[in-house]
């Protein structure tokens, strides 16, 4: 559990959890412990968003170019407001980062047993971070 700079409590594995029954996220982490709001890495789960593009007629490119394209992000901001739906507002996800790159353990993101390590995402995810609370 994490406070947000506003002084309302957020359980972060509870909202991924959730964003993770979609399909189409592979891996996701919530931010916001001392931030005005909350905000998502997502890493999208590539051979369902392909599926995805290719039903609704969108050229379908490598992951990196993927991730930026509107269409996508329109897509993913779909799942993000079914998830917001079931959060008060405090816990709403206020924006999302698509990311092209699984979390690994070789990295370093993720432990053997396959839990997120948060310090290192931070620290490796910083600039995208940043964008986020712009």
């Amino acid at each position: 559990i994490f406070k947000t700079s506003s002084g309302k409590y957020v359980a972060p594995q509870v909202i991924e959890n959730q964003l993770k029954t979609s399909a189409y996220i592979e891996q996701c982490m919530i931010l916001g412990f001392k931030r005005p709001f909350v905000t998502a890495l997502i890493v999208p789960s590539f051979a369902m968003l392909e599926n995805w593009c290719k039903k609704n007629n969108v050229h379908w490119t490598a992951p990196r170019y993927m991730v930026l394209n509107p269409m996508v992000q329109t897509f993913f901001q779909s799942i993000i407001d079914d998830c917001n739906d079931r959060h008060s507002n405090h816990q709403k996800i206020k924006k999302f980062t698509l990311l092209y790159e699984n979390w690994t353990i070789e990295k370093g993101e993720v432990t053997p047993t396959l839990k997120l390590s948060r310090p290192n995402i931070l620290k490796h995810q910083e600039k995208n971070i940043e964008k986020m609370y712009k």
